[in-house]
């Protein structure tokens, strides 16, 4: 591994620029003119997620700049905050990831005089690093209007605060029970234990390792289980998920939805930040109607004539004691 020194932009700004989808940034402190200048001649891909650190102390002292948020927003870029983050990380689309010690700032980059002396180094990420990528984002909470206007007052509030500072509280309930990292990632959960049941998956580069282990942190699935064990736990930790079960209670009352209603539905109940393009939430929809049929018998879909694909409620005896024994 080839070790780069100060300033590190310079071998960042190179991977960026040669057509190397940047997909993952990790940084405790980002200040928005550093990430300008970073991607500056670079594109921001949908693709994109954003990790920071957002405490009171790294708010106040400026080190971590709030007004990111509004700048990802206008990108369709999604923002998240995690409090235990303390490395800095990029990932690439090649699976190619520069650690460094330089945090996205004037100093940490190189972008100024007498900037910090950092250094960084890409390495190939597998898909054990994927795993413990995911579980960051997973433990971290999606930026909203809501937090960015929370973060905003308490600034404005305690900018000039000598003494120490009162506690900050950005994130009072969960935020992430209805976002697109709730649905499945991988196509068929069958198909799915062939590829989790190899012992060398942590190892594996590509992307379906990579939707593979979303799905078994998402979903609070071990290592090493055999498959009836592994199908129980997948089934429970996925309908389970709160997106899951309302979406389970709409099909129920309407009997049958088209595709493109079914695309409606998630999009509008979607608390993902900016929010996702109709277009990306199509292949959510589709993995979804072969886990749903997978694991519930009373789900079915088909394809009536030329038209799109119908998810339909299929009535069970239960539902037929139920109407005679209220």
């Amino acid at each position: 591994m080839t070790l780069y020194w100060s300033p590190i932009a310079k071998a960042l700004h190179e991977q960026i620029t040669s057509s190397d989808n940047l997909v993952l940034v990790i940084a405790p402190f980002i200040q928005l003119e550093a990430l300008k200048e970073l991607v500056k001649d670079g594109i921001f891909e949908k693709e994109l997620k954003i990790v920071t650190r957002w405490t009171a102390h790294d708010i106040i002292s400026g080190v971590s700049d709030i007004y990111i948020y509004p700048f990802l927003k206008s990108k369709n870029i999604p923002l998240y905050i995690n409090e235990s983050i303390h490395l800095k990380l990029f990932v690439f689309e090649s699976n190619k990831a520069f650690h460094t010690s330089g945090n996205i700032t004037a100093h940490g980059l190189g972008l100024i005089d007498n900037a910090n002396i950092e250094v960084g180094g890409f390495v190939g990420a597998n898909s054990y690093d994927w795993q413990q990528i995911y579980q960051i984002i997973e433990n971290s909470v999606l930026v909203t209007d809501e937090i960015f206007e929370e973060a905003v007052q308490y600034y404005q509030k305690n900018k000039d605060k000598k003494v120490k500072l009162p506690e900050l509280q950005l994130v009072k309930k969960n935020q992430k029970e209805f976002s697109l990292n709730c649905l499945p990632a991988f196509e068929d959960p069958i198909t799915m234990f062939d590829l989790y049941a190899n012992p060398s998956l942590l190892t594996i580069e590509g992307e379906q390792p990579r939707r593979c282990l979303h799905d078994i942190v998402r979903y609070n699935v071990p290592l090493g289980l055999r498959k009836d064990r592994f199908l129980e736990l997948l089934k429970k930790g996925f309908i389970g998920q709160s997106f899951i079960q309302s979406f389970i209670a709409a099909l129920k009352d309407q009997k049958s939805m088209r595709f493109g209603a079914v695309t409606d539905w998630i999009h509008s109940h979607c608390t993902d930040v900016p929010l996702p393009y109709r277009w990306v939430v199509k292949e959510n929809v589709a993995i979804l109607y072969r886990w749903l049929c997978c694991f519930l018998p009373e789900i079915t879909w088909d394809v009536p004539g030329k038209r799109s694909q119908v998810i339909y409620w299929q009535k069970n005896e239960l539902d037929i004691i139920n109407k005679i024994i209220p």
